[in-house]
């Protein structure tokens, strides 16, 4: 039994990166060379291999070693000075990997035909042995090198990077940091202009784990086992053992989580549920997900493990509420009988609980905190903002965390995950017991689909506003008969930031600028391209407001990387490099030469540049909290809308910090702290006392469904002109969306397009009806949409059936099909696809006959 050298994992890195738009051919040829070369293959190598080539999947391994700490580990390492890595930063690629290796191939002493003697085997058990001096790996790996028996960080970086040549340890490196991207798939563009303007989506092709699994196991064994399981290591060790691909959920290993699908409004919400006979809406409850599994043994105690969203065990993170679910469960010592009489596994949400009530999300992390076995546990301390040790402990005696159950998966050792939605939730609430403000059932209310249009609409309008004026997230929507992940009826996430120009909009003062590593390597743009924004408000208003003269001081306390298309950022970026900015890191305490002071939250990395007059934007988000150790409240999930220039609106007509509380309490449905006093102060001399949260969420309820009834039908974004291939053509209104030969002019009525799934040739608009259309958007989740509503019978499978269907041939006596009136071709809003549009106008060119063509129209929604 063998395993192959670490050096020969490397040339498949290589060889990827060399191959970019054929990496699958290059992945084929590696695996069939290395049944060739070693075919004796030890255990463990389908696991060691899929590890190491997707390292971003392996959630049971965590190093706490980011850029800065491993750059200084792998300096000391080779006695080189750590200054000479963080040029990481600055360079095109903004890749770590990449600069250990060019720092090394000036001090290696290796030559050029060196080969490391570590094999992969070896090199995946320093990796363990690495990730075991993390608190955050499992519970498992770490037992498996218990602190007597285990080396330091030091050691063991040693081991690894000193006997690979520099090529390896740069790739080495990015493993440890969980991103081969930068260095498998390196840049093409390095400007950020020609990077954001000219990006094909199509122009670099990834190798995705499900590709690699069907080459590596054509029977598809594994990559059925991986659809089964939640982790992949855990699929491909059930591969090499040969255990069958049926699978049922067992305690200590999480069972795969649902992706649910985001309703974009009331009508779209229902559609994928349309087919179902009963509808329940779930409250979304605004905490932390936690898979539950007990196992009951002949031991004292059950034995509890918790997961979290992302697969993490967060068993001791979570130690505070271990109590909880076994009183939940009847489990507790001093109940004697409980239905459970072997292993289980709930889901619940956990929350923050104050008083009779449900607190925010921000409050569960220091409670978490306080009470965690594990390395998220944290004394009390002062908060940069002036929470006192005093305060603090007062804060999380008034407040515990709670437990709401949603469903349940595995009861005494069975399998519940092929049973209806219905089914799950009777067994549920059956062995669950709710205790006052601390654990309970998730609320639900029943859908009903019956009458035209359906009366559900009306419910779930209702629902959704109550639920937003109360401050909570929003709805999930079940169907009563689906299985638990069931991909035919699924989950439908509800929440008023789905729903466009619905979310929380505010308009925020812009300080900084920065690159953010993981943004930039979403938009493929290298270092000189600014993907992050750093927001604040002003905190002196009140000091101002009596002394025009002093100096505004901004709180720096949040940023947004995503909202502006790439055409906006780009447009952005280059605007902001004509502004004035100076440098900025946390070694300089405040940059000279700022007609403003500033402060920072202390946990946020900080942008390389500050602005020298601040600017103003529009900043869209799904609610408010606070970061840890902040006070202020941020937007959750900032969406960047619009950045202003200083002729159109100046910061200070930013939020300040003192009015983002207010709209952000507001908008949660909650009284501010000190309202009762103000309401005794005003009654005692009688004046009028402001309305309680309770009396203004009536008034927000009928507000929310008034809008949520006039925009009921949901439609599919209007469609609008993407390129005329007739430029004599006058364009007088965006209606014009002709692409054909003959002149006709879109109307209202067919640019209106209001689709619905499941809709006739006769329900469908005029523009859609006896035309050909063809899907040729690279959007997955526009294109399965669009395929859910437009019959077979009106689609084709190519841009070729198109042109055979509208007469567009090259032969003479071709003919159309006489049913067809026009084609159509179905883009996203955000592609141009400009070699389409060209395919189409030369082939018009090439067409015999041009006069008898149809219509051939590019639209956008």
């Amino acid at each position: 039994m063998t395993s192959p050298p670490f050096a020969f994992f490397v040339s498949l890195l290589r060889e990827i990166r060399g191959h970019n738009n054929s990496v699958l051919r290059v992945f084929n040829r590696w695996v069939t060379r290395l049944r060739t070369d070693f075919p004796d293959l030890a255990e463990g190598s389908t696991v060691t291999l899929f590890r190491f080539l997707f390292p971003e999947e392996d959630s049971r391994r965590k190093y706490d070693m980011k850029e800065v700490r491993l750059a200084s580990a792998i300096a000391d390492c080779f006695g080189i000075s750590a200054k000479t890595l963080e040029g990481w930063t600055t360079s095109e690629h903004g890749c770590l990997g990449m600069q250990v290796e060019n720092v090394l191939q000036l001090t290696s002493s290796f030559d050029s035909a060196y080969i490391s003697s570590l094999s992969m085997s070896e090199v995946d058990d320093l990796l363990d042995e690495l990730a075991a001096n993390s608190g955050f790996t499992d519970s498992a790996l770490r037992t498996k090198y218990p602190p007597s028996n285990r080396r330091d960080r030091s050691t063991i970086i040693r081991l690894l990077y000193r006997s690979l040549p520099p090529s390896e340890a740069g790739w080495l490196t990015q493993m440890i940091l969980k991103d081969l991207r930068p260095m498998l798939y390196p840049l093409q563009e390095t400007h950020y202009s020609r990077a954001l303007k000219t990006h094909n989506s199509v122009s670099v092709v990834e190798l995705a784990c499900k590709d690699a699994m069907k080459v590596w196991d054509p029977s598809l064994h594994m990559l059925h086992g991986y659809r089964l399981r939640s982790r992949l290591e855990d699929a491909a060790r059930a591969f090499e053992r040969g255990e069958p691909i049926s699978w049922n959920p067992q305690c200590g290993e999480p069972v795969p989580i649902p992706k649910a699908r985001k309703g974009r409004g009331c009508d779209d919400a229902l559609a994928p549920l349309r087919s179902s006979t009963e509808i329940w809406a779930e409250t979304k409850y605004d905490g932390e997900r936690a898979q539950i599994h007990v196992q009951l043994s002949n031991e004292d105690k059950p034995r509890i493990t918790i997961f979290s969203k992302s697969l993490r065990d967060s068993t001791w993170d979570r130690y505070g509420i271990h109590e909880l679910i076994l009183e939940s469960l009847y489990l507790a010592p001093n109940y004697k009988s409980s239905s459970i009489t072997s292993d289980v596994i709930v889901e619940a949400e956990m929350v923050a609980w104050h008083g009779d009530k449900m607190d925010e999300f921000w409050r569960i992390h220091s409670l978490v905190e306080h009470t965690a076995r594990s390395v998220r546990h944290a004394p009390l301390g002062e908060s940069e903002e002036g929470y006192t040790q005093a305060s603090l402990r007062t804060d999380i005696s008034d407040r515990h965390l709670g437990l709401v159950f949603f469903d349940i998966l595995l009861l005494n050792g069975t399998s519940l995950l092929n049973m209806a939605y219905s089914s799950r939730r009777s067994i549920l609430e059956s062995i669950i017991q709710p205790l006052p403000t601390r654990s309970m059932l998730t609320t639900r209310v029943k859908i009903a689909l019956e009458g035209h249009p359906p009366e559900g609409f009306a419910t779930i309008e209702n629902t959704l506003a109550t639920h937003i004026a109360s401050g909570e997230e929003g709805l999930v929507l079940k169907a009563a008969e689906s299985r638990y992940n069931d991909w035919r009826l699924p989950w439908v996430k509800f929440k008023k930031d789905y729903i466009p120009g619905y979310g929380d909009t505010i308009d925020c003062v812009l300080l900084g600028l920065g690159w953010d590593k993981d943004r930039a390597r979403e938009l493929r743009v290298s270092t000189d391209c600014y993907t992050t924004f750093y927001f604040g408000g002003l905190r002196n208003e009140a000091d101002i407001k009596k002394d025009p003269t002093i100096h505004p001081h901004f709180y720096l306390f949040f940023t947004a990387s995503y909202g502006l298309s790439r055409d906006d950022l780009e447009e952005s970026n280059f605007y902001l490099r004509a502004v004035e900015t100076v440098p900025w890191s946390s070694a300089t305490k405040q940059p000279a030469g700022l007609p403003f002071t500033f402060t920072m939250l202390k946990d946020l990395t900080p942008p390389s540049h500050i602005l020298v007059t601040p600017l103003l934007c529009e900043l869209f988000g799904a609610g408010f909290t606070k970061a840890p150790h902040s006070r202020s409240y941020a937007l959750r999930h900032p969406r960047i809308v619009k950045l202003f220039r200083p002729h159109e609106r100046t910061w200070s007509d930013g939020v300040t910090l003192s009015a983002l509380h207010k709209i952000a309490q507001e908008s949660m449905g909650r009284d501010r702290s000190d309202k009762d006093v103000d309401d005794w102060v005003n009654t005692t001399w009688n004046k009028p006392v402001s309305p309680t949260a309770a009396v203004k969420r009536k008034a927000t309820i009928e507000k929310w469904e008034q809008k949520l009834v006039s925009d009921r039908s949901f439609k599919v974004p209007h469609t609008r002109s993407m390129v005329s291939l007739q430029p004599e053509l006058a364009m007088p209104s965006e209606s014009r969306i002709v692409v054909g030969s003959s002149q006709q002019t879109a109307t209202k009525e067919t640019t209106d397009i209001q689709l619905k799934p499941g809709s006739s040739n006769g329900d469908l608009p005029i523009l859609l009806q006896n035309a050909a259309v063809f899907l040729a958007t690279q959007n997955k989740k526009l294109r399965h949409h669009w395929q859910g509503i437009l019959p077979a019978s009106n689609t084709v499978h190519c841009l070729e059936s198109l042109f055979e269907a509208c007469g567009w041939l090259t032969d003479d006596h071709s003919q159309s099909n006489p049913s067809i009136k026009r084609g159509i071709v179905l883009l996203s809003v955000d592609e141009t696809r400009e070699d389409l549009v060209r395919e189409i106008h030369d082939r018009k060119l090439l067409c015999a006959g041009p006069a008898s063509l149809k219509s051939i129209w590019v639209l956008a929604g």
